[in-house]
Parts: C-alpha cells; sequence; structure tokens
C-alpha cells in the first residue's frame, strides 16, 4: 500500500509538472515565479485573456559577447528588450524553458527588460533568467508589474502565501479553535442531557409511559427545527443556495417532459431523483413553476418537512 500510494504521488506529481492544461508552477531555484500582488479573489470569473506586463532594469559596463534569456510564463508571454521585441518563440507547453541568445539587443548602460504575460484562466505569471558575462539577473520580488494597464507595483512571489485582509469578502470567518473556545459549555451541557435522557428512558418500564416520552422529545425537535425554518426562510433570497439554478432546472426539467432526466442534460442532473420527484410534483399539484416567487416557499417547506422525517427514521 505505502509503493503504490508513492507511485501514485508521483505520477500526478510528474503530471501536475508537465501537463500544460494543469496550473501549476514547478519550483526552480534559478528563479522565482512571479505574479501581480493582487487580493485574494474567491468569486468565480468568466474565462477571457488578461495581462500582466514585469519589468526591470539593468545596468552593464561593457557590452557582454553572450546573453543568454531562459523565459516561460503561465500561459504566453511577449518579451523586449529596450523596445525591441525578442524573437517570437513556440509555445506548445508553457511549462518549458525556452532559451535564446540576446546580446544583440542589449548595450553599455541602462537596459530595460520587459515581459507581458497573456492568462485566459487565472493570473499570469513569469519566470525569467538573464545570464551574461557581468550578471545574473533572475525574477524575484524587485521587478516591477502592472496588470492590464494598473500602475505599477513590485511584483508579489507565487508561492507566498496569501491571507484575505479587511474588506475581503472570504475574510473574518470563524476560526475551529475560536469556535471551539466559544462552544465547549454548550458540548458540555449536551453531553449532561444524553445520559440523562437514557438513563430516564431505561428506569420507565411502562411501555406506554416510554412512548408518551418519545412522542414529547420529536414534538419539540420538530418544534426547534421549523423555529430555525422560519427563522432562515425569512432572511434568505429567493434563490440561494450552491448551485441553485442548476437544482431547479431538474426539478422543471420533470415538470416539463414527465420524464427523468440524463445526466448530460445539466451540472446536477446526475443527481438521485427522489427529492426531484417529490418537488415537481408538489410544484405541479400547486399549479407553480420554479418561475413563481411562491414556489421557493412551497421548496423551503419540502425542506422543512424532509428535515423532521431525518430525524424521525434516525431516532
Amino acid at each position: 500500500m505505502v509503493a503504490f500510494a508513492g507511485v501514485t504521488i508521483s505520477i500526478l506529481a510528474w503530471i501536475a509538472q508537465h501537463d500544460p492544461a494543469i496550473n501549476f508552477l514547478a519550483y526552480d531555484r534559478r528563479a522565482e515565479w512571479i505574479a501581480f500582488p493582487a487580493a485574494i479573489d474567491a468569486h468565480p470569473h468568466s474565462s477571457t485573456s488578461l495581462d500582466a506586463t514585469f519589468r526591470r532594469e539593468v545596468v552593464l559596463t561593457d557590452q557582454p559577447a553572450t546573453a543568454r534569456l531562459s523565459v516561460r510564463a503561465m500561459r504566453r508571454a511577449e518579451v523586449k528588450i529596450n523596445g525591441v521585441t525578442v524573437r517570437p518563440w513556440s509555445n506548445r507547453n508553457w511549462k518549458e524553458i525556452t532559451s535564446i541568445d540576446v546580446a544583440e539587443h542589449l548595450h553599455v548602460g541602462t537596459n530595460l527588460i520587459e515581459a507581458r504575460v497573456f492568462n485566459h484562466n487565472g493570473p499570469p505569471a513569469l519566470w525569467l533568467t538573464l545570464t551574461t558575462d557581468q550578471l545574473r539577473l533572475r525574477s524575484d520580488e524587485s521587478w516591477e508589474a502592472s496588470f492590464a494597464g494598473s500602475s505599477w507595483r513590485y511584483a508579489a512571489l507565487a508561492s507566498a502565501a496569501k491571507s484575505p485582509g479587511p474588506g475581503n469578502s472570504i475574510a473574518g470567518g470563524a476560526l475551529t479553535f475560536d469556535a471551539i473556545r466559544k462552544l465547549w459549555p454548550f458540548w458540555i451541557v449536551l453531553i449532561a442531557i444524553a445520559p440523562a435522557v437514557s438513563f430516564l428512558w431505561n428506569v420507565n418500564s411502562s411501555e406506554s409511559t416510554a412512548l408518551r416520552l418519545q412522542q414529547i422529545l420529536l414534538l419539540m425537535l420538530a418544534g426547534l427545527w421549523l423555529l430555525l425554518f422560519w427563522n432562515n426562510a425569512r432572511l434568505l433570497p429567493f434563490h440561494a443556495g450552491f448551485d441553485s439554478k442548476e437544482h431547479l432546472k431538474y426539478i422543471n426539467y420533470i415538470q416539463e417532459h414527465r420524464a427523468l432526466p440524463l445526466p448530460t442534460d445539466g451540472w446536477e442532473m446526475y443527481q438521485p431523483p427522489l427529492y426531484y420527484l417529490i418537488a415537481s410534483a408538489s410544484l405541479s399539484a400547486c399549479q407553480l413553476s420554479i418561475n413563481d416567487p411562491t414556489s421557493i416557499f412551497v421548496l423551503r417547506f419540502l425542506g422543512a418537512f424532509f428535515g423532521i422525517a431525518q430525524f424521525v427514521f434516525v431516532f
């Protein structure tokens, strides 16, 4: 098992490092992968080609005899030296390093190295080295970066971990250990209640008394559940939930076609059909469709009922 796990991880690592379809930046100590220092964004965006420009000035005291430029970029790059475009190269696999001699583009004094990187499904990133007989330049935080024509800022290392700051949509969430410190008294109360209820249940030898206690307990749980349902239903917007529109399309498909969809008919059409059959039948009985605002109350009522049925069955 250990050998199998090792082989599997090795294969996955090799694919991640060599497959251009995977957005993985392989570590190479000769230079760093750099990117524009943008804030963390957890929202999905439609695929579009975004570009970032990276630049750095170097000073040469003598004309170099040779100058080897090595570049790779996620996913395509255009390199200029002193405003002149370096001869383009093939880009069949953006993870492969391309090296060319650029001595003819350099001169004595200050030289400007620019790389414009394009990426259609992620942040543009650059890896670059320039080696001459006088210096060795590498991509790092000393480079400047501009994203889609923005103001220039110092580049960020792609390997540096990012944390969401104040104002970020994913900042400010509860942390595990902070939540434990707040909830541990409540957990102790629950742990104490559980054996107490079990003890009282066992000491009541009368079957009718046990049944009565069971009914009271289930009614209490159902009441708490309905209270939670009422609180959430009045606060949640019409379509709230992960892939809610796709789940509603499943219900709408059954209503319109009187048949179950194929898994390829939509993102969520592969789900087990029982809930969607009951939901579509309930909406049809009320003469509603998923586009009617009232339909959301019917579906949420079903959710409340299924929740009660769940803990009744478990009990």
